[in-house]
C-alpha cells in the first residue's frame, strides 16, 4: 500500500504522464526565471521526484532543501560550499532521495511538500 501511494505521488510529476496530455508533470510560476527553467528540465527529463517551490530560490527536492540559480545561462544548485550543475545534482543524488521516500509514510512526504508541514516532518525523517 506504501509503495503504491509513493509510486502515485512520484507519478504525478514523471514526465510519461505528459505523453498522453498537453499539461507538464511540473508548471513553473510564470516570470520566475529559475523556476522556468526548473520546470523545462523535470518536464523534459522526466523526473520522478516529488519538486516542490518554496520560493526565492528554495525547492523541496524528494526531502532535501535545495537553493537553484542561473549562472551564464544555467540552472545549477547549491551543494556544501559550491555549485553543481541540475544534471549533476540529479544524478548525484536522486536516487538516494528516492530511496529515502520508500521509507517514509505518505503523510510525511505530504508534509514536506506542504507550506508549513516541513518544520513537523524534518525531525522524523529517516537518514540512511
Amino acid at each position: 500500500m506504501k509503495e503504491e501511494q509513493i509510486h502515485v505521488i512520484a507519478g504525478r510529476i514523471s514526465g510519461a504522464a505528459k505523453k498522453d496530455t498537453a499539461k507538464d508533470a511540473y508548471s513553473a510560476i510564470k516570470g520566475d526565471l529559475v523556476d522556468e527553467m526548473l520546470a523545462r528540465y523535470i518536464n523534459q527529463c522526466g523526473v520522478q521526484l516529488p519538486i516542490t517551490r518554496l520560493g526565492n530560490g528554495f525547492y523541496m527536492f524528494g526531502t532535501r532543501r535545495i537553493f537553484a540559480k542561473i549562472s551564464n545561462n544555467k540552472l545549477i544548485v547549491r551543494v556544501g560550499g559550491g555549485f553543481t550543475s541540475i544534471d549533476e545534482f540529479i544524478t548525484q543524488y536522486g536516487e538516494g532521495e528516492l530511496t529515502k521516500i520508500k521509507g517514509m509514510n505518505p503523510e510525511q512526504l505530504a508534509a514536506l511538500h506542504t507550506p508549513g508541514g516541513l518544520k513537523n516532518v524534518v525531525s522524523s525523517v529517516k537518514l540512511a
